[in-house]
């Protein structure tokens, strides 16, 4: 029954995407919002696959026929749509890592350089808060023990 298939030219580029899709809506790798995301990826797909012709026109044509396209050229396309769209994914994770843990790096730093700008011996802290309360506490008697028989 495919045999007879053989003869005739695949769909056309755009019938191509929407049967793409259709499948990969089907297998919940998307949703069925049309997004211009969705279509750059599946452009980069459809060239990674290595699916079209070498031609100059400005509309692309799958270089199989019907049957080929069924049977091959839509499975090429939906494997390196997942491989690309996990590719994206796995960056924009590394990328938000990387930004949490520059983030928190900064955050350590500045905290330890307050404190020591805090406490150093010449800074207005110790020498006017600091100071005072030692002077206070040392010039104060200290408590009678509290005797408990």
């Amino acid at each position: 029954m495919m045999d007879y298939y053989s003869e005739f030219p695949a769909p056309d580029y755009d019938q191509c995407k929407k049967e793409v899709i259709a499948a990969l809506c089907q297998n919940d790798y998307i949703k069925p919002e049309d997004s211009e995301e969705l279509n750059t990826l599946l452009t980069e797909a459809f060239i990674d696959s290595n699916v079209l012709e070498n031609s100059s026109s400005d509309i692309p044509k799958i270089k199989y026929s019907f049957t080929g396209w069924c049977v091959f050229g839509k499975k090429d396309v939906i494997t390196s749509f997942t491989k690309i769209s996990e590719r994206k994914r796995k960056g924009k994770l590394k990328r938000k890592i990387r930004g949490l843990l520059r983030t928190s790096y900064l955050l350590i730093k500045a905290h330890k350089q307050t404190i020591e700008k805090l406490y150093h011996p010449d800074s207005v802290f110790v020498n006017t808060v600091l100071k005072s309360d030692f002077k206070c506490s040392a010039n104060s008697l200290p408590l009678p023990p509290n005797q408990t028989d």
